[in-house]
């Protein structure tokens, strides 16, 4: 408009007072400029899977989607054009010469920096997208569920896993004390039995970060446990009591110098892992419909959202959906085990009167470590996230047990696979008991027995042996 007014009106200027044209021309130039909207830290790139696009020299050239928490981001799909979206197509070209002066310098990310911009980028976007979510599972009123679309986390690799989320609520218990309990590594092989050993292994000041090693037991005989090594990274807002526990197992080999992996464990990956904690409404929730399926957060509770990036590289006949469903309710006790620690923590915090509200308030974890530095700095270790996904279809179907590739399939697992099928069968349906007597006499066994007859099912106690 500033050209048209220009180039075939050159007479406005003489028709119209200096005053009136100036204000029209800033006007249209105004209009056609680029919405501070547009610029980061206020729009910042999409996910891929859905349509997003990655900003030029810190600035959307697209849309802008609604907000997510303070954050909009940028993309081309219709998601991303739904509620109070900004058109931000004219700050491509030569409009964006005319801001450049105003576009923000990107600053180096560390790993504390690049791994919490992560964790809220899919605890707010990600996670309010429930379009792309599958129908979640619950039980004890704590909720999990996965992305639709599969992600790749195998830095070795080009395996694909989807995104697990969850929710829960824990009414009788502050922010502050689940923090506690969640980032006291070492402290938690008193609670989690999912794990057999937990060591902090180095602080790095300069990333902000602290690296640590993870072995998870597999409980069954030959097979081999699972060694994650990780970053983890913490933020903690005492003014609004809201804390962020996250984790990645993402540009490792810095720990590896320090600290050699175990030749006899898989090495498994937690891509992205993260936990926000949050205060309960003043007043509590004031609407709780009947039949709400996660308990309603009272004053003085507290409510996380969380969320796990996990492959644990099972065997080629497996693949990620089985295992989520196979092993979520582990996932609900870790939940619950977690709750029961965390109120053990309040009852020590009540009992000493004195000090309940300086031990609620500030983590006892170094401040360099959860307080945002004033100015950013320069990390030592190089840290990316990969973006690569791909759309799994069969993630709708009936998972089974054994799911494998039919284009090339080895030998070797059909009758793997048939051995362990006659296993699972015999191992449901018959339980077997040892009756043992004393010495000189014989024992016999006692098989648990389920039939059908007619229209009931029926379970007899068998006595089988030789006196």
């Amino acid at each position: 408009l500033t050209k048209v007014l220009q180039v075939m009106v050159p007479w406005g200027a003489q028709l119209l007072p200096a005053v009136i044209f100036q204000a029209l021309s800033a006007s249209a130039t105004a209009k056609v400029g680029c919405h501070s909207e547009c610029k980061k830290p206020h729009c910042v790139e999409g996910a891929a899977w859905n349509g997003g696009l990655p900003l030029s020299h810190n600035v959307c050239e697209h849309i802008c989607s609604r907000k997510f928490g303070e954050t909009r981001y940028c993309g081309e799909s219709e998601k991303y054009s739904q509620g109070d979206s900004v058109n931000c197509t004219l700050c491509s070209g030569k409009d964006l010469d005319s801001t450049a002066d105003s576009v923000e310098v990107a600053a180096p990310q560390r790993i504390r920096e690049a791994i919490l911009k992560e964790a809220q980028h899919r605890l707010v976007a990600w996670y309010d997208d429930q379009d792309e979510l599958t129908l979640p599972y619950w039980e004890f009123k704590a909720k999990v569920q996965q992305t639709k679309h599969w992600y790749s986390c195998d830095p070795n690799g080009d395996m694909k896993v989807p995104v697990t989320f969850g929710e829960f609520n824990v009414s009788d218990v502050r922010p502050a004390e689940l923090f506690e309990v969640l980032t006291d590594l070492e402290g938690q092989l008193k609670w989690d039995n999912s794990i057999s050993e937990a060591e902090v292994i180095k602080e790095f000041p300069e990333d902000g970060v602290l690296a640590a090693e993870l072995v998870f037991p597999s409980g069954i005989w030959l097979v081999p446990p699972r060694q994650v090594f990780q970053w983890m990274a913490f933020k903690a807002s005492l003014k609004n009591q809201e804390y962020w526990f996250a984790v990645s197992s993402l540009n490792v080999e810095t720990i590896h110098e320090v600290h050699k992996p175990n030749k006899f464990a898989v090495q498994a990956e937690n891509c992205l892992g993260a936990y926000w904690i949050q205060p309960c409404p003043p007043g509590g929730e004031t609407s709780c419909p009947a039949g709400n399926p996660y308990s309603c957060c009272p004053e003085g509770g507290s409510r996380i959202r969380f969320t796990s990036h996990v492959n644990l590289h099972p065997p080629n006949f497996l693949n990620a959906k089985t295992i989520f469903d196979m092993g979520w309710t582990k996932q609900i006790d870790w939940i619950n085990a977690l709750k029961n620690r965390a109120r053990e923590m309040k009852k020590h915090n009540d009992a000493r009167i004195e000090e309940t509200v300086s031990a609620n308030a500030t983590p006892t974890l170094p401040k360099w470590l959860w307080h945002d530095p004033a100015v950013p700095k320069r990390g030592s270790v190089p840290f990316d996230f990969p973006r690569e996904m791909v759309s799994v279809a069969r993630l709708y179907q009936r998972s089974s047990i054994f799911s494998m590739s039919f284009s090339q399939p080895p030998l070797m697992y059909f009758p793997l696979a048939a051995l362990l099928s006659v296993l699972l069968v015999f191992a449901i349906r018959v339980h077997r008991t040892t009756v043992t007597r004393g010495d000189g006499e014989d024992s016999r066994g006692l098989m648990a027995v389920r039939s059908r007859q007619g229209e009931y099912d029926v379970e007899e106690l068998v006595l089988v042996g030789e006196e």
